[in-house]
Protein backbone atom coordinates (compact mmCIF):
# COMPACT_ATOMS: atom_id res chain seq x y z
CA UNK A 1 0.00 0.00 0.00
CA UNK A 2 2.80 2.43 0.86
CA UNK A 3 4.48 1.85 -2.51
CA UNK A 4 1.71 3.74 -4.34
CA UNK A 5 2.90 6.97 -2.73
CA UNK A 6 6.35 6.45 -4.27
CA UNK A 7 4.96 6.29 -7.81
CA UNK A 8 4.49 9.38 -10.01
CA UNK A 9 1.10 11.09 -9.88
CA UNK A 10 -1.44 9.66 -12.30
CA UNK A 11 -4.44 11.44 -13.77
CA UNK A 12 -6.62 9.42 -11.38
CA UNK A 13 -4.49 10.57 -8.43
CA UNK A 14 -4.84 14.18 -9.56
CA UNK A 15 -8.62 13.95 -9.88
CA UNK A 16 -8.87 12.33 -6.44
CA UNK A 17 -6.79 15.16 -4.99
CA UNK A 18 -9.24 17.60 -6.55
CA UNK A 19 -12.20 15.69 -5.13
CA UNK A 20 -10.66 15.65 -1.67
CA UNK A 21 -10.28 19.45 -1.82
CA UNK A 22 -14.09 19.71 -1.65
CA UNK A 23 -14.52 16.85 0.81
CA UNK A 24 -15.54 14.21 -1.76
CA UNK A 25 -14.47 10.56 -1.52
CA UNK A 26 -11.90 9.23 -4.01
CA UNK A 27 -12.93 7.16 -7.02
CA UNK A 28 -11.34 4.05 -8.51
CA UNK A 29 -11.76 4.96 -12.17
CA UNK A 30 -12.24 7.95 -14.47
CA UNK A 31 -14.25 6.00 -17.02
CA UNK A 32 -17.68 4.43 -17.02
CA UNK A 33 -20.53 5.76 -14.90
CA UNK A 34 -18.88 8.64 -13.01
CA UNK A 35 -20.37 11.57 -11.13
CA UNK A 36 -20.67 15.14 -12.36
CA UNK A 37 -17.93 16.20 -9.94
CA UNK A 38 -15.54 13.67 -11.46
CA UNK A 39 -16.32 14.85 -14.99
CA UNK A 40 -15.86 18.46 -13.95
CA UNK A 41 -12.58 17.72 -12.18
CA UNK A 42 -11.25 15.82 -15.18
CA UNK A 43 -12.23 18.66 -17.52
CA UNK A 44 -10.57 21.32 -15.36
CA UNK A 45 -7.42 19.21 -15.00
CA UNK A 46 -7.17 18.89 -18.78
CA UNK A 47 -7.72 22.62 -19.29
CA UNK A 48 -5.09 23.61 -16.73
CA UNK A 49 -2.66 21.08 -18.18
CA UNK A 50 -2.99 22.73 -21.60
CA UNK A 51 -2.90 26.25 -20.15
CA UNK A 52 0.39 25.70 -18.33
CA UNK A 53 2.13 23.74 -21.07
CA UNK A 54 1.21 26.34 -23.70
CA UNK A 55 3.65 28.73 -22.00
CA UNK A 56 6.48 26.53 -23.23
CA UNK A 57 9.02 24.79 -21.00
CA UNK A 58 12.19 22.77 -21.27
CA UNK A 59 10.37 19.45 -21.21
CA UNK A 60 7.79 20.12 -23.94
CA UNK A 61 9.84 22.12 -26.41
CA UNK A 62 11.95 20.40 -29.08
CA UNK A 63 14.48 22.20 -31.25
CA UNK A 64 15.61 21.31 -34.75
CA UNK A 65 12.53 19.11 -34.96
CA UNK A 66 12.10 17.76 -38.52
CA UNK A 67 8.73 18.41 -40.13
CA UNK A 68 8.05 16.41 -43.29
CA UNK A 69 6.00 17.72 -46.21
CA UNK A 70 3.26 15.53 -47.65
CA UNK A 71 2.57 14.78 -51.30
CA UNK A 72 0.39 17.89 -51.60
CA UNK A 73 3.26 20.17 -50.53
CA UNK A 74 1.68 20.80 -47.12
CA UNK A 75 3.04 20.37 -43.62
CA UNK A 76 0.37 18.61 -41.55
CA UNK A 77 0.98 18.85 -37.81
CA UNK A 78 0.38 16.27 -35.10
CA UNK A 79 -2.66 16.97 -32.91
CA UNK A 80 -0.48 17.98 -29.94
CA UNK A 81 1.77 20.47 -31.77
CA UNK A 82 0.48 23.87 -30.66
CA UNK A 83 3.25 26.14 -31.84
CA UNK A 84 5.94 25.94 -34.51
CA UNK A 85 8.77 28.46 -34.83
CA UNK A 86 10.97 28.43 -37.93
CA UNK A 87 14.25 30.36 -37.97
CA UNK A 88 13.80 33.27 -40.44
CA UNK A 89 17.55 33.36 -41.07
CA UNK A 90 17.48 29.75 -42.18
CA UNK A 91 14.25 30.09 -44.18
CA UNK A 92 14.07 33.77 -45.26
CA UNK A 93 11.57 33.18 -48.08
CA UNK A 94 8.74 31.88 -45.86
CA UNK A 95 6.94 32.93 -42.68
CA UNK A 96 5.03 29.88 -41.39
CA UNK A 97 2.44 29.86 -38.60
CA UNK A 98 0.02 27.20 -37.34
CA UNK A 99 -3.49 27.19 -38.82
CA UNK A 100 -5.97 24.32 -38.95
CA UNK A 101 -3.26 21.87 -37.79
CA UNK A 102 -1.16 22.83 -40.82
CA UNK A 103 1.55 25.34 -41.54
CA UNK A 104 0.39 28.47 -43.31
CA UNK A 105 2.89 30.78 -45.03
CA UNK A 106 2.06 34.39 -44.13
CA UNK A 107 4.64 35.74 -46.54
CA UNK A 108 3.30 33.89 -49.58
CA UNK A 109 -0.33 33.52 -48.43
CA UNK A 110 -0.55 29.79 -48.92
CA UNK A 111 -0.53 26.39 -47.22
CA UNK A 112 1.78 25.08 -49.94
CA UNK A 113 5.55 24.80 -49.47
CA UNK A 114 6.85 23.27 -52.72
CA UNK A 115 10.39 24.53 -52.10
CA UNK A 116 10.98 22.50 -48.90
CA UNK A 117 10.61 18.76 -48.34
CA UNK A 118 11.61 19.18 -44.69
CA UNK A 119 11.65 22.06 -42.24
CA UNK A 120 13.66 22.13 -39.02
CA UNK A 121 11.64 23.96 -36.39
CA UNK A 122 11.22 24.64 -32.69
CA UNK A 123 8.03 22.81 -31.80
CA UNK A 124 5.92 23.22 -28.68
CA UNK A 125 4.04 20.04 -27.72
CA UNK A 126 1.14 19.54 -25.33
CA UNK A 127 1.98 16.30 -23.53
CA UNK A 128 -0.36 13.90 -21.79
CA UNK A 129 -0.53 14.41 -18.04
CA UNK A 130 1.33 11.20 -17.28
CA UNK A 131 4.15 12.11 -19.69
CA UNK A 132 5.01 15.20 -17.65
CA UNK A 133 7.77 15.48 -15.04
CA UNK A 134 6.44 14.96 -11.53
CA UNK A 135 7.07 18.56 -10.47
CA UNK A 136 4.84 19.74 -13.32
CA UNK A 137 2.12 17.22 -12.43
CA UNK A 138 2.15 18.49 -8.86
CA UNK A 139 1.79 22.12 -9.87
CA UNK A 140 -0.98 21.36 -12.37
CA UNK A 141 -2.84 19.24 -9.81
CA UNK A 142 -2.73 21.93 -7.12
CA UNK A 143 -3.74 24.74 -9.49
CA UNK A 144 -6.57 22.63 -10.89
CA UNK A 145 -7.69 21.76 -7.34
CA UNK A 146 -7.92 25.43 -6.37
CA UNK A 147 -9.97 26.31 -9.45
CA UNK A 148 -12.19 23.23 -9.02
CA UNK A 149 -12.74 24.13 -5.37
CA UNK A 150 -13.60 27.75 -6.23
CA UNK A 151 -16.15 26.65 -8.81
CA UNK A 152 -17.85 24.06 -6.64
CA UNK A 153 -17.58 25.13 -2.99
CA UNK A 154 -16.28 28.69 -3.04
CA UNK A 155 -14.95 28.64 0.52
CA UNK A 156 -12.71 31.64 1.21
CA UNK A 157 -10.79 29.79 3.92
CA UNK A 158 -10.09 26.81 1.69
CA UNK A 159 -9.20 29.12 -1.20
CA UNK A 160 -6.55 30.91 0.85
CA UNK A 161 -4.97 27.60 1.85
CA UNK A 162 -4.77 26.13 -1.64
CA UNK A 163 -3.65 29.43 -3.21
CA UNK A 164 -0.63 29.31 -0.92
CA UNK A 165 -0.02 25.69 -1.92
CA UNK A 166 -0.28 26.68 -5.57
CA UNK A 167 2.30 29.43 -5.14
CA UNK A 168 4.79 27.05 -3.51
CA UNK A 169 4.21 24.43 -6.21
CA UNK A 170 4.74 27.02 -8.95
CA UNK A 171 8.00 28.19 -7.39
CA UNK A 172 9.23 24.58 -7.20
CA UNK A 173 8.18 23.99 -10.81
CA UNK A 174 9.82 27.18 -12.12
CA UNK A 175 13.03 26.46 -10.19
CA UNK A 176 13.15 22.93 -11.60
CA UNK A 177 12.62 24.17 -15.14
CA UNK A 178 15.31 26.83 -14.74
CA UNK A 179 17.75 24.27 -13.34
CA UNK A 180 17.13 21.91 -16.26
CA UNK A 181 17.66 24.76 -18.70
CA UNK A 182 20.91 25.83 -17.03
CA UNK A 183 22.22 22.25 -16.92
CA UNK A 184 21.71 21.94 -20.66
CA UNK A 185 22.81 25.45 -21.61
CA UNK A 186 25.71 24.39 -23.80
CA UNK A 187 23.64 21.83 -25.70
CA UNK A 188 20.48 23.92 -25.94
CA UNK A 189 21.45 27.52 -26.63
CA UNK A 190 18.53 27.80 -29.05
CA UNK A 191 16.09 26.95 -26.24
CA UNK A 192 17.44 29.65 -23.93
CA UNK A 193 17.25 32.30 -26.67
CA UNK A 194 13.74 31.18 -27.64
CA UNK A 195 12.53 31.04 -24.01
CA UNK A 196 13.89 34.48 -23.17
CA UNK A 197 12.22 35.92 -26.26
CA UNK A 198 8.85 34.73 -24.86
CA UNK A 199 9.48 36.58 -21.57
CA UNK A 200 10.07 39.95 -23.28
Amino acid sequence: MELQYLAPTTELDAVNTMLSSIGELPVNSLSGNVTGDVLMAKSILGRINREIQTRGYFFNTEHEYPLARNTENEFILAYNMVNVDVDPDKYPDISPIVRKRKLYDLKNHTYKFPQYETLLATVLFILKFEDLPEVARNYITIRASRIFQDQTVGSGTLHDFTENDELMAKVAFDNWNLKQTDMNLLDNVDFVVWRRSRWL
